[in-house]
């Protein structure tokens, strides 16, 4: 910590003679090395030395802290009411207050916000009896009841219960004042200026309750919801309404469409289904795989959505290629005849909108629509290819890896994605894909035959590599080998078969630290696979000393494993293994030796 002023020092001087045009003098220096030392140790503080904390707050008490210059440009806002004092308070009281309340402009700067952001915290503290007086919130400004819905919304999201019959009234009335203006003469610093972010609010509550199931709104109130969505969907703007939509969509046109209204709209029509579908006293419940051709309505609105070939009518897309499954589990013919407009090849921008969104935040790939989505799978491999310097690059690249790996195992993915992944997939995507195998492999309960399909893709790849004119393309994909070291569902004998395999083809894995504690498991049981891989690893001058230096333990126990249980052939590899070690200074084995020879 001491030292950390001299690391900075030189660049410090320089910025110092740039804005003074001055060298800094001796006392410039002094508070220079005190603020250094001080900013680095604050968040630390509680677990300081005596004699360090006494430095510290001789420091702080001559410079301040480092976050007082917050408080001096940005006083801190405070509420005249608490979550505590809220909750002591019978709700039509706390109604009235808010109803009456003005900010204040004195030195305590009670605000707007922070009276807001208390009465949200009260409303998630008190929940039920938020909720079951919900209604009475009805007339107040947008800024409080986007509060007290925020409050239920996080909630429900985090799997508590209450009474959903006054919340819908409150939802009702927030979705009635949409189009409402709000008189400019009642609004103060830090209010809501419309009644958008409340309906925001209000839809996000909503949509936290209906993915519960049957264990969040209740289906006394199907009449009710169902109401609210429709009548939603109708008067939605369907122009985004954020300002910096084509900005946010460049990022990741999912999340920018979901902080649209429209997007809200959309995606609560489809949780919507969902819901319906888990009360089997309806004909939706009774019959889940038929629920949109029981529902015309919800599809004429769907289709009319998708009938937008405006940039607009991206936002629908998003949604419906996030909730891609659930389209197609509720409504297999539906989604098949609208797979053109959902996906539109002749309007790139359109298509793109449902495909990163299914491809990055849906439920997985889909392999029964695989003949649809073949050329946007083609497409991405290639995006991926050219090594473009797009935003969320890495993400959407793991994404795609991890579909086609699934597609692949599931015996669904045509040869030539699975081709063009091998040929025109950039290094990482493929190590990506390799590393995915083996996490598939280790889940419990998979088949035979897709056990075979992960043995098999990682045996065609080692086999490309051996044959390859330059492996050194393939050296950091096979090399993923030593994550599959973690998963002890995959068979000792065949992975101690294919890491031998590969070392003598001068491949050797990138962890070399699991592949050493997987081998002590292995030695038990597997003594003479286990030492010969243990030579191949250890010998190879391009495995990090670290793998031997820092696990000793695991290796002794291989080593020993071989020399008391294996063959002479793995004797004689355990003692030629212990002579190499001593040779760069591992004595510590040659004990083994003797306990053998006695």
């Amino acid at each position: 910590m001491d030292s950390l002023p001299d690391k900075y020092r030189a660049s410090w001087i320089a910025r110092f003679e740039e804005h003074r045009k001055a060298l800094p003098t001796e006392e410039d220096e002094r508070i220079f090395n005190a603020v250094t030392v001080r900013d680095v140790l604050w968040k630390w503080r509680t677990v300081l030395s005596p004699e360090r904390q006494e430095a510290l707050n001789k420091i702080v008490s001559e410079l301040g802290d480092p976050d007082s210059w917050r408080e001096r440009l940005f006083p801190t806002e405070t509420s005249p009411l608490t979550a505590t004092d809220f909750s002591s308070r019978p709700i039509p009281d706390t109604v009235a207050f808010l109803k009456s309340w003005q900010p204040d402009q004195g030195p305590q700067r009670h605000t707007l916000t922070a009276l807001a952001q208390e009465l949200r915290t009260a409303a998630g503290n008190d929940l039920k009896g938020y909720a079951a007086d919900a209604d009475q919130f009805i007339g107040l400004k947008p800024i409080y009841i986007r509060r007290v819905l925020e409050g239920f919304q996080n909630s429900a999201t985090n799997g508590q219960s209450f009474e959903w019959g006054n919340v819908l009234k409150l939802v009702g009335y927030v979705f009635g004042q949409l189009h409402q203006t709000v008189d400019a003469s009642t609004v103060s610093e830090g209010d809501d200026p419309d009644w958008t972010w409340a309906c925001k609010a209000a839809c996000e509550t909503l949509a936290a309750g209906l993915r519960r199931g049957a264990g969040g709104i209740g289906f006394e109130h199907t009449a009710a919801v169902r109401s609210l969505i429709l009548s939603l969907m109708q008067q939605v703007p369907k122009q985004p309404e954020i300002e910096d939509f084509e900005e946010r969509f460049k990022r990741e046109p999912f999340f920018a469409a979901q902080g649209t209204l429209r997007g809200l709209a959309v995606e609560l029509s489809i949780l919507l289904v969902f819901w319906l579908s888990k009360d089997v006293s309806n004909t939706i419940g009774a019959s889940p795989r038929g629920a949109l051709t029981n529902f015309p309505e919800m599809t004429r609105l769907f289709e009319a959505e998708l009938a937008d070939r405006s940039l607009s009518g991206r936002i629908p897309r998003a949604m419906m290629g996030r909730y891609l499954n659930y389209l197609f589990y509720f409504g297999e013919d539906w989604l098949r005849s609208q797979m053109s407009s959902l996906f539109p090849a002749d309007d790139s921008a359109l298509q793109q909108s449902a495909w990163l969104s299914h491809l990055g935040f849906g439920q997985g790939p889909n392999m029964y629509l695989i003949s649809d989505l073949r050329p946007c799978y083609a497409k991405e491999i290639m995006r991926a290819a050219a090594d473009e310097k797009y935003s969320d690059r890495d993400f959407r690249q793991d994404s795609l890896s991890d579909h086609l790996i699934i597609l692949y195992l599931w015996g669904a993915l045509p040869d030539d994605l699975l081709e063009l992944l091998w040929s025109d997939a950039p290094l990482r995507m493929r190590q990506h894909a390799m590393w995915y195998v083996g996490t598939q492999l280790a889940q419990p309960g998979i088949s035979d035959e897709i056990r075979a399909r992960g043995f098999a893709y990682w045996e065609r790849r080692l086999a490309a590599a051996k044959s390859a004119a330059d492996p050194e393309p393939f050296r950091k994909e096979l090399g993923a080998i030593g994550q599959w070291c973690f998963r002890e569902q995959i068979d000792d004998a065949w992975l101690s078969e294919q890491l031998l395999d590969m070392m003598q083809a001068g491949f050797i894995p990138t962890d070399a630290f699991s592949v050493v504690t997987r081998l002590q498991k292995i030695s038990s049981r597997h003594a003479d696979q286990a030492v010969a891989v243990l030579q191949a690893l250890l010998t190879n001058p391009l495995v990090d000393r670290w793998a031997y230096m820092t696990q000793r333990e695991p290796i002794r126990d291989v080593l020993s494993a071989g020399l008391t249980q294996g063959t002479a052939e793995t004797v004689t590899r355990a003692n030629e293994l212990i002579s190499f070690l001593s040779t760069i200074g591992e004595t510590s084995y040659i004990e083994l030796l003797r306990n053998s020879a006695a």
